[in-house]
């Protein structure tokens, strides 16, 4: 992924939007989703994490590992507190 990819990658996880399914149940999504209405979810839950799970990074070395675990805590807060 290129550097610019990168950044409109990680943009996009504080961009949001709500849809409805046919009996006006509420999910959250990513706002680039292609969804703008659902029907017959069965698993809201399992629905919202599919669609809203983004790959940043692939193909993590061992030797990698221990500086990425603090960037990804500092991201995870920073999103949380952007959403609280």
């Amino acid at each position: 992924m290129k550097r610019i990819e990168y950044f409109a990658v990680i943009t996009s996880l504080f961009k949001f939007k709500t849809i409805t399914d046919e009996q006006g149940n509420e999910f959250v999504l990513f706002a680039q989703s292609n969804y703008d209405f659902v029907e017959n979810i069965k698993d809201r839950t399992d629905f919202e994490a599919y669609e809203n799970h983004v790959h940043l990074i692939d193909n993590i070395k061992k030797n990698e590992l221990n500086k990425l675990i603090p960037i990804a805590r500092d991201l995870g807060q920073t999103m949380f507190l952007r959403i609280s």
